[in-house]
């Protein structure tokens, strides 16, 4: 997808974009996945707390989603 793409090329404004349109897409098979990226775009741009709100925005959605949850206590840890 676009968004991770952008990601891997360190254009953080484009991936963003694109991630914030595929978490609103109706025809995204696991809006959990655009999230959790987004969480990763905005780690790496130093905002952490944003990325904890996408991080908890993917669990919303999927509960079982293993690298939100490790993700999340990272932060949580990072942060504390």
């Amino acid at each position: 997808d676009m968004g991770v793409y952008l990601t891997k090329k360190k254009d953080f404004k484009g991936a963003i974009y694109y991630l914030k349109k595929a978490c609103r897409a109706k025809n995204y098979d696991n809006h959990a996945f655009p999230h959790f990226n987004l969480a990763l775009v905005y780690a790496q741009k130093g905002m952490l707390l944003k990325a904890k709100e996408e991080l908890r925005e993917a669990l919303k959605i999927d509960q079982r989603f293993v690298s939100a949850k490790e993700f999340l206590e990272q932060l949580d840890r990072m942060l504390h």
